[in-house]
């Protein structure tokens, strides 16, 4: 299995045929794309469980309604202004 791993990174190397390399790292990838899958479904499951998919319709409108009530905080130009 490791020289078919050194095939893989040098491929100049002939110490093992390719068909037999080949056949090799399916045993590599497909435990990690079952892992990859398995971690993507878990993350999928926690955001639906932690409420990220509930309101899908308000969060883009908030930045079109925005409020236009003054902040309460004053500016610095409006500070100066007083104490003159």
């Amino acid at each position: 299995m490791s020289e078919c791993l050194i095939q893989w990174v040098l491929p100049l190397s002939n110490l093992r045929s390719s068909r037999d390399c080949e056949m090799g790292m399916i045993y590599i990838l497909l435990p990690a794309s079952l892992v990859l899958a398995a971690l993507a479904l878990g993350g999928f499951i926690w955001a639906v469980k932690r409420g990220q998919f509930d309101d899908l319709d308000t969060p883009p409108l908030r930045g079109v309604f925005d409020d236009d009530e003054p902040s309460e905080k004053p500016s610095r130009d409006d500070s100066q202004s007083n104490n003159s």
